[in-house]
């Protein structure tokens, strides 16, 4: 890997990160609903941009259908649950349990044929599932149920989030041949906007957002939308899928650091072996795919 791409795939772990802390402060402001629409409406004008300026076609009237498909399953639907989930879970907590995403999709992979879950494979997925026992096992007893969403309903949706980002990667795996995937990108970011406009006059927030909730949700879009998917689609044309996904372990740190940082979000002991758990987990899930 070059020093380009090096940088390229630690920039992408940092826009993938740092989006926790910016759902963390823009979330109570906006409504998850109104943050989630206007991030993707933001960054998919900024991506279809950037794709008109390097002479690539959108085709409309041929894609509208996929960027729809897309938009839900890689944006709206996800996007949602997180940051409905992050009104009551901490930002570095969120940044970990989204990791466990690969292992879901090795088991869609095996349960559709296309990839066995061997002994390796397997022990990742007990890692997983060991790794969220310690971190469900780490919240307060008094924090468990008060407020809303209660926090053990919140992990559920960030896990849930995890769920649907695995098959977003299966609808996925053959979309490319339609589309340059910067395309793809930003089709599917207008199309996650257009199935969130109709949900918007019930979830309208009662009162103005605060001026840091909008940078945020600003940063959201620029930042953690277009940027990212402008790297990530880079990435995988310079350095292939396998090793982009190694991401994966980069983002979590950006995640929890910013939390800690900034949020003066607590690290514990137990939750430290949670994160450390989960990322080995991961490790095993995907190190069969670099091997072969």
């Amino acid at each position: 890997m070059s020093a380009a791409s090096a940088a390229r795939l630690l920039l992408l772990g940092f826009s993938w990160g740092i989006g926790f802390l910016f759902i963390n402060l823009a979330a109570p402001s906006f409504g998850p609903i109104l943050l989630v629409a206007l991030r993707v409406a933001i960054g998919g004008l900024v991506l279809l941009a950037y794709a008109r300026s390097l002479g690539l076609a959108v085709h409309w009237r041929a894609n509208w259908r996929l960027f729809l498909a897309l938009g839900a399953l890689n944006s709206s639907i996800p996007f949602v649950l997180v940051a409905y989930g992050q009104l009551r879970v901490e930002a570095s907590l969120a940044a970990i349990l989204i990791c466990i995403a690969p292992m879901f999709s090795a088991v869609l992979a095996h349960i559709a044929g296309e990839e066995r879950i061997g002994l390796r494979r397997l022990a990742g997925l007990v890692a997983g599932v060991a790794g969220v026992a310690i971190l469900l096992g780490w919240a307060p007893p008094d924090t468990v149920t008060e407020g809303f969403p209660p926090r053990a309903v919140a992990i559920a949706l960030i896990l849930a989030a995890a769920l649907v980002y695995s098959f977003a990667a299966v609808y996925s795996r053959d979309t490319g041949k339609r589309a340059p995937g910067l395309i793809l990108a930003g089709g599917s970011q207008i199309g996650a906007a257009v199935l969130l406009l109709p949900l918007l006059p019930a979830f309208w927030p009662t009162a103005m957002p605060t001026l840091e909730a909008t940078a945020s949700m600003i940063a959201l879009a620029l930042v953690c939308s277009a940027l990212a998917f402008v790297l990530y689609f880079r990435l995988i044309a310079d350095i292939g899928p396998v090793k982009t996904l190694t991401v994966n372990f980069i983002a979590p740190v950006f995640g929890v650091g910013s939390g800690v940082a900034i949020l003066g979000e607590a690290f514990t002991p137990s939750m430290m072996a949670g994160a450390a758990v989960i990322l080995v987990g991961t490790w095993l899930v995907l190190d069969p795919l670099r091997r072969s």
